[in-house]
């Protein structure tokens, strides 16, 4: 995901997949698909809110696999911010905790 066109986003979500079919507990891998469906919504005029649905599932899965790495808690908190549901505040401020470099 070095360029933030609508094509290397979803292949980045494809190699996500991927990852997954290899450890299905893979923590990073959710995180990152909560991070591609993020991304595709800003990139396509934030028109289609199942992307974020997407995004707050992908980055719940992640939080499940392994609680004490903050990508998961960070991809929640920006998807529940983009749904309006949440301020970014309080699931930042837990992958602060884990991840102070996130700041």
């Amino acid at each position: 995901m070095n360029r933030l066109t609508l094509p290397s986003v979803r292949g980045a979500r494809k190699s996500f997949h991927e990852a997954l079919q290899h450890n299905a507990d893979f923590s990073h891998a959710f995180s990152g698909l909560a991070k591609t469906y993020s991304i595709e919504w800003v990139l396509t005029a934030r028109g289609d809110s199942e992307l974020l649905r997407k995004a707050e599932e992908s980055a719940r899965f992640a939080i499940e696999r392994n609680p004490e790495i903050a990508y998961g808690y960070k991809e929640l908190g920006m998807a529940k911010l983009y749904l309006g549901s949440l301020t970014r505040a309080s699931m930042r401020s837990r992958a602060e905790e884990l991840s102070p470099a996130l700041r």
